[in-house]
């Protein structure tokens, strides 16, 4: 891949002098995209779906910002494998709050099983999250595992849910 190559994205980007404006473009996006998760939870709260409806906002990587001379995603350091991860449950989600405790994509259905009082199936991974949307400094003792899908030569990212 020749992104993430000596010859890739850190080179062109230094030499070119757009460092700043490639973290400036990032951030507006972020910026954005929070801005339009407020107004659609803004209209869900005016409308009759306020208390039966589930929101799940998640990406599916990170990004390095030249952390290492890296850009992009395709790494297992921590910064490609943090995600966007946003759920808003009537009733149990709080303004502004925000949990520090890792979490896992896997975990999302068997949130969402539990949210919707659904059984879940077993032999499914993942575990429900409702604890930590009830309590954000709730204890989550779960490990949360990272494979590239490229190169599997590499030792995985594991990083311990209890903080």
């Amino acid at each position: 891949m020749k992104i993430a190559k000596p010859q890739g994205d850190h080179k062109f980007i230094t030499e070119h002098k757009q460092w700043e404006k490639a973290v400036q473009g990032y951030l507006a996006s972020i910026t954005f995209a929070d801005t339009q998760i407020g107004r659609l939870l803004d209209a869900l709260e005016k409308s009759e779906y306020a208390k039966n409806t589930i929101i799940v906002f998640f990406g599916d990587h990170g990004w390095h910002l030249g952390e290492k001379e890296h850009w992009r995603k395709f790494a297992l350091w921590e910064e490609a494998s943090r995600v966007p991860f946003i759920v808003y449950a009537p009733g149990l989600s709080k303004e502004n709050s925000v949990s520090e405790r890792t979490v896992n994509l896997l975990d999302i259905y068997p949130t969402l099983a539990e949210l919707c009082n659904l059984p879940a199936k077993k032999e499914l991974e993942g575990n429900s999250i409702v604890p930590l949307l009830k309590n954000p400094a709730a204890e989550k003792r779960k490990l949360a595992k990272s494979l590239p899908p490229v190169n599997k030569k590499d030792a995985p990212t594991v990083k311990e849910g209890k903080e």
